[in-house]
């Protein structure tokens, strides 16, 4: 008897983008929704890395940060 595998990836939709989502498992995939394009992950030259979302660059962790993390005492990104 063959072991089935009911694992799904779980999406959501990009807070920084609507016409994005996210992974919510790591990694944390960012894709555009229409067609499921995957940007590019590129390095600045000091050790972040960002993405482009309709040609704006836009740093990995800070997205996953406005994504996942709450700010209960609304401290400035």
């Amino acid at each position: 008897m063959a072991e089935e595998n009911n694992e799904v990836n779980q999406w959501e939709p990009l807070v920084a983008d609507a016409d994005y989502e996210i992974l919510t498992e790591e990694p944390h995939t960012i894709r555009r929704i229409d067609n499921k394009f995957i940007p590019i992950i590129s390095d600045n030259g000091k050790g972040y890395l960002y993405i482009l979302l309709k040609r704006k660059p836009h740093y990995i962790h800070r997205l996953i940060a406005q994504q996942f993390l709450t700010n209960p005492d609304n401290f400035p990104e």
